[in-house]
């Protein structure tokens, strides 16, 4: 591994199996602050003061300054910045639909290429009864990633106003004024006019944006979010209503981390699971055994976990992808344990789209999985909450590393 900073360990280098069948955990997609994260004891349970925990715990409402391009003065450094949102909602006419509408600056070794990107992923689907939760072969669009997709730096313009910030690229758009986000525009062939407003805070496991400064740092939040708004693509008209996270990350260092490495064998997950009652997101890694999630209730309020004793996500059955012919985790059993209380779940996906992720020295492979999970969540002074709900799994593994 060659010098800089690495954005998952703290000097650990930990496996952890699962019992049953000995299956590996899989884990997170995303970094998070690593060594330069402040733990905060006191916003999370017990397991913050493990040093497998990275991740900082921070709940707080979401601010029209987060939104803004945070790279002036930062321009010596490498550069990963995103913003974007994961759509799970429910057409008029019965279909269910998951949207992945990203936009993305990278700059760095790690990235073999620098670029401005932007990705659209769709996957639609009609399924009932018993085979909402059998996979299924699904159709799917996705462009962005590949590395002929890549518009050149300097292409994304963000512009900051005092009331709004707006990012726009390759025929997508994304505006906001710090309490109203949306997305329109055409892009890959799929068109939106989308709106989004927050269920509750933004869950800061990146840090915060105004302890980055010029200084080599990171920050970042996923917020889960209603959703709805039309999509048209291929002769046809979703009108849709539903859910949606919206991720807002920088990280910016003068080498950023290899992920090939992180991503190896189990791999990773970045969860999602949205209902009326409560949703969740889980983010874990089997390469040094981390863990994160947070649980937004109706009320608004977040309940937060963190550490693998807290956070245990068990793949329970394989599905092997007809296209690539990668055997694939594709339903998982999932606890959660937090201070207010515990979830537990059964996620099971019946579609997919995937892409490939370039980074220096070979590639990741990232299935998105869109599913439904049974969910509850059991208050430690209260009944369980039951809740049926619309999921989405974004499993990342590394295929292939270069050998010298």
């Amino acid at each position: 591994m060659r010098a800089g900073y690495d954005l998952f360990d703290m000097g650990i280098s930990r496996r952890a199996t699962l019992g049953g069948g000995g299956m590996l955990l899989a884990g997170a997609m995303l970094p998070g602050v690593g060594a330069l994260a402040r733990e905060s004891a006191d916003k999370a349970p017990d397991a913050a003061k493990s040093s497998a925990v990275l991740f900082q715990m921070i709940s707080a409402p979401l601010t029209l300054a987060y939104e803004g391009a945070f790279t002036r003065g930062r321009e010596q450094f490498e550069l990963f910045n995103d913003t974007g949102f994961l759509v799970r909602a429910t057409a008029e006419t019965g279909e269910d639909v998951q949207l992945w509408v990203f936009f993305y600056q990278q700059r760095g070794k790690e990235m073999v290429i620098d670029g401005d990107l932007t990705q659209t992923a769709l996957v639609v689907t009609d399924f009932s009864g018993p085979d909402s939760e059998k996979m299924h072969d699904t159709p799917f669009i996705n462009k962005g990633q590949s590395v002929e997709d890549y518009f050149a730096p300097g292409t994304m313009k963000i512009v900051e106003t005092p009331t709004s910030v707006t990012w726009s690229i390759g025929g997508r758009e994304m505006h906001t004024d710090g309490k109203t986000w949306r997305v329109t525009g055409e892009h890959a062939g799929v068109k939106t006019d989308l709106r989004f407003t927050p269920r509750g805070p933004g869950f800061f496991h990146v840090g915060r944006f105004e302890d980055l400064g010029t200084r080599p740092g990171a920050a970042g939040y996923q917020a889960h979010m209603n959703a709805e708004g039309l999509i048209e693509f291929r002769g046809r008209v979703l009108k849709v209503k539903g859910y949606a996270v919206h991720e807002r990350i920088i990280l910016s260092f003068p080498t950023l981390p290899p992920r090939l490495a992180k991503n190896r064998g189990a791999g990773s997950n970045w969860m999602h699971s949205f209902g009326d009652e409560f949703s969740f997101y889980i983010l874990n890694a089997a390469e040094g055994g981390h863990a994160t999630g947070m649980i937004n209730m109706k009320s608004g309020e977040q309940y937060r976990a963190v550490g693998m004793e807290n956070i245990i996500v068990e793949p329970t059955d394989v599905w092997v992808d007809p296209l690539t012919l990668q055997q694939l985790p594709r339903q998982w059993r999932i606890t959660m344990k937090t201070p207010q209380g515990d979830l537990h779940a059964t996620m099971s996906a019946n579609g997919r789209g995937y892409y490939y992720w370039m980074r220096e020295g070979g590639l990741m492979i990232v299935n998105q999985f869109a599913g439904v999970s049974d969910a509850s969540f059991t208050p430690k002074d209260g009944k369980a909450i039951v809740s049926r709900q619309l999921a989405h799994n974004e499993f990342m593994r590394t295929f292939y590393e270069q050998h010298a």
